[in-house]
C-alpha cells in the first residue's frame, strides 16, 4: 500500500513539474481551432444552438475562437515565462496565465455574442463566463501544449516521426550525435537534453547541440544544431534553464556555448566571438574577460 501511495504521489510530481510546450506550432493550433470550430458550429454549446442558425454560429466560433487563441496564447505564455515566476512549478505558471488570461478573452466573447443577438438577446453573467472560459480553456491549452508534444515525442521514439540523425545545419554538415553510453561521465549532448530550456523547443529541434542565444526583441533566438527557434521569454530567464550546459554570457543580449566557440577577434574597438558555424556574435567589454576565458586565448586583429 505504501508503494502505491509512493507511486501515485510521483506520478502527481512529475506532471506538476513537466513543462509545457509553448512554442508557436501552427499545425498544432489549427488542428485544434478546426475541431473547436467544427463542435462549436454543429452543437452549438453554451446555448448558441437556440439563438442562432449555422451561420450565424459559424460567424461567432470562428470570431470567438481565433480572439481567445491570439489573447490566451500571448498571455498566458508571457505569464509562464516570467521571470517573477520562474521558479513555481510548471502548472502553477500555466494555471495563472490561464485565469489572467480569461478577463480579456471573456470580455471579447461578451462583446462579439452581443453585437450578434443585439440588446434584446439573453443576457451574460461576467464572472460566470469567466469560470467557464477557464475551464474550458485549461483543458484546451492543456492538450497543446502539454499532451500533443508528448504524443508525437512519443511517436517519434518508435521511428514513425523520428528526429533526423544528422544536423541539418547549414554551417555543421554530418554533425552526428553520439548515443549515450551506461555508467559515462556525462557528455555535451547528454547535458543538452537535461536542460530545461531545450525541453520548451519543438520536437524538430531534437536531436541537437545548443549554440548559442541571442535576444531579437521580446523573444530569444535559441540557435541549435538543427536550426533556429523563438521563445517569448527574456535572456536572464533562459540563462537561469541552461541546467550545465558549459557556456558564457558574452554581451547583455547574446550567449554562446563553450562547444561552439572558434575565436576572439578584434577590429578597431569592436570585439566579436567566432563560432563554428560560421556566425559571429558581438562582445560588449564587461564580459571580455568572460569571453577570452571561453576560447582561451588571446583577441586576433583582424583588418
Amino acid at each position: 500500500m505504501n508503494s502505491l501511495k509512493i507511486s501515485r504521489f510521483h506520478a502527481k510530481l512529475t506532471f506538476t513539474m513537466r513543462e509545457f510546450d509553448m512554442t508557436l506550432d501552427w499545425e498544432r493550433k489549427l488542428l485544434i481551432a478546426f475541431v473547436l470550430l467544427s463542435l462549436g458550429t454543429l452543437l452549438g454549446p453554451f446555448g448558441t444552438y437556440d439563438i442562432m442558425g449555422i451561420w450565424d454560429r459559424l460567424t461567432f466560433w470562428c470570431l470567438d475562437i481565433i480572439g481567445a487563441a491570439l489573447l490566451m496564447h500571448v498571455i498566458v505564455g508571457t505569464i509562464y515565462n516570467s521571470s517573477v515566476l520562474i521558479s513555481a512549478p510548471p502548472m502553477v505558471r500555466f494555471m495563472a496565465g490561464v485565469a489572467i488570461a480569461a478577463v480579456p478573452t471573456s470580455a471579447w466573447i461578451r462583446f462579439v455574442f452581443l453585437s450578434m443577438v443585439g440588446p434584446n438577446g439573453p443576457g451574460i453573467h461576467f464572472p460566470r463566463l469567466w469560470a467557464e472560459v477557464v475551464a474550458v480553456s485549461a483543458v484546451v491549452l492543456w492538450i497543446e501544449y502539454d499532451l500533443l508534444p508528448r504524443a508525437r515525442r512519443a511517436r517519434g521514439s518508435t521511428g514513425r516521426k523520428a528526429a533526423p540523425l544528422f544536423s541539418s545545419h547549414p554551417h555543421i554538415p554530418n554533425a552526428q550525435v553520439t548515443p549515450p553510453e551506461p555508467d559515462a561521465t556525462p557528455t555535451l549532448a547528454q547535458l543538452s537534453d537535461q536542460a530545461p530550456l531545450l525541453d520548451r523547443l519543438p520536437d524538430e529541434a531534437r536531436p541537437g547541440k545548443l549554440i548559442s542565444i541571442s535576444m531579437q526583441d521580446h523573444y530569444a533566438a535559441i540557435t541549435m544544431t538543427t536550426g533556429t527557434f523563438l521563445l517569448l521569454m527574456r535572456l536572464s530567464d533562459a540563462l537561469q534553464l541552461l541546467g550545465e550546459i558549459p557556456g558564457a554570457q558574452i554581451h547583455r543580449s547574446h550567449w554562446a556555448a563553450a562547444e561552439f566557440a572558434k575565436e576572439l577577434t578584434r577590429k578597431g574597438r569592436r570585439m566579436r566571438l567566432q563560432l563554428t558555424d560560421g556566425r559571429s556574435l558581438p562582445v560588449s567589454a564587461s564580459y571580455l574577460k568572460v569571453a577570452k576565458k571561453l576560447v582561451g586565448a588571446a583577441p586576433k586583429t583582424v583588418p
